[in-house]
């Protein structure tokens, strides 16, 4: 019995899908080689490159640097087995029981599309399927780090790396574990176990450590050799920033200095704080040290000697506090009015009332101090000789008319008087001398000590 020829499956058609078909298994086959490809790179263990190839630099003493060596990539799996075609039966006759042509085509071509369709259609499941068991979506204790995923890099178990860096030569520093958004400046590295960089564009910390228990650290470091580092910070503004809503650091130590600090500029600066009336409702600790705003731009500190609220307070300088005393070592002589006798400095003629006041400028070898420290005040030991019948006379600041006072009063002509005396210096350490009307006397001024 024979059957008309169906149209749908002429030559040409029949040719459109056969290579149709082939375009569709070829691609199937490249998406399940990617696949295979990736879930290899997910299985294999991750390689610890050298410092020096972190860094882009080779960790060989005078070798030209050498770019990271790329980790070697898995060999390409072999293509999955395509499903068996339908066998093909030839027929040279026409009439047959089959549905055949005259040039020998596959005696069922239903069967030839059919048979392509289910491979196609094999090797698609699989591919997806390969996809899916190389998703990180339920990462565990054992699986891999996957890089660009923080949400699924789960574990219930510590997870910690070992890294010998025993045998490493060169001028590479000695790290565990990198993590940085850009080369950083290697004479700033020291050794570590783990070092953060951060260039200060999108990143601009290197390491952040945060904790919301109590009596917990965001960051806990400890050194516990001669000479070892708990916590290390370098920065272009800060090293190491702590911010804690009781306290921000805390430093101690069991055999020695509990925090040691310097700097080019100042070994340490207090931020100020305006007093409130707040202050008064805080409770303090015996030890504590405030730096308190006084005006715009000065500053007063206080020290806390006995705990409480808010506690009992000494202040230990300020704008209006002359400062420490600092006795010289040996007595300078600074004025004399006398002609001939030094030093060679300031009017050398008799003080009197109608010539006063006098100023006398002192310098920071007659001070003993160099810049920027500043003297606010001097202790020195005044003496009058040469006198008049009776008077007296008084130090002031520089640049001050004289405020009512008097540090020497004599009645008798030619009397010596010493007498110790403190006065405060101007800006440009000067001090003045006021004589009384219708009285005159030589002066004598020797330097003591200076406030700071």
């Amino acid at each position: 019995m024979t059957t008309d020829h169906d149209p749908r499956f002429d030559d040409a058609r029949f040719e459109e899908l056969r290579v149709e078909m082939a375009s569709m298994q070829e691609a199937v086959r490249a998406l399940a080689v990617d696949n295979a490809e990736l879930r290899a790179r997910l299985d294999r263990p991750a390689s610890v490159p050298t410092v020096g190839g972190l860094f882009g630099r080779s960790p060989a003493v005078g070798s030209s640097p050498a770019s990271p060596s790329m980790p070697s990539m898995p060999s390409t799996p072999s293509t999955p087995s395509m499903p068996a075609m339908p066998a093909p039966v030839v027929s040279t006759a026409r009439g047959s029981s089959t549905d055949s042509d005259a040039v020998g085509r596959p005696a069922d071509r239903r069967a030839f599309l059919r048979g392509g369709a289910l491979a196609a259609s094999v090797l698609a499941a699989g591919a997806a399927a390969s996809v899916a068991g190389a998703s990180p979506a339920a990462a565990a204790n054992g699986d891999s780090l996957v890089l660009g995923d923080s949400e699924n890099n789960e574990a219930t178990l510590p997870t910690g790396i070992n890294v010998d860096l025993s045998g490493m030569t060169g001028t590479d520093p000695r790290i565990g574990f990198v993590v940085a958004d850009g080369p950083p400046n290697r004479s700033q590295i020291a050794p570590a176990a783990i070092f953060g960089h951060a260039e200060g564009t999108t990143l601009r910390v290197g390491v952040q450590g945060m904790t919301d228990g109590e009596e917990a650290a965001g960051v806990y470091g400890v050194g516990l050799e001669h000479q070892s580092v708990g916590v290390w910070g370098n920065g272009n503004e800060a090293g190491v920033f702590a911010q804690g809503m009781k306290t921000a650091i805390t430093a101690e130590s069991s055999e020695g200095i509990g925090l040691d600090v310097s700097g080019t500029t100042a070994v340490a600066r207090l931020r100020t704080r305006v007093i409130t009336p707040d202050f008064a409702t805080e409770f303090h600790f015996a030890g504590e040290l405030i730096s308190a705003e006084v005006g715009p731009f000065g500053a007063a500190l206080f020290f806390c000697v006995e705990g409480g609220t808010p506690g009992t307070w000494r202040q230990l300088a300020s704008p209006l506090l002359g400062g420490s005393l600092v006795l010289l070592p040996v007595t300078t002589r600074v004025y004399d009015s006398r002609a001939g006798n030094p030093p060679a400095t300031g009017l050398k003629t008799k003080l009197t009332g109608a010539n006063s006041p006098r100023t006398i400028t002192l310098s920071n070898e007659d001070l003993g101090v160099d810049p920027p420290f500043t003297p606010t005040a001097i202790l020195v030991n005044l003496t009058v000789v040469n006198t008049s019948a009776g008077g007296f006379v008084a130090l002031h600041q520089g640049g001050t008319t004289w405020p009512g006072n008097s540090n020497i009063n004599w009645t008798a002509a030619n009397t010596v008087i010493a007498n110790a005396a403190t006065v405060a210096l101007d800006a440009q350490n000067r001090f003045a001398i006021t004589c009384a009307n219708g009285a005159s006397t030589d002066i004598i001024v020797d330097l003591i000590g200076v406030y700071f």
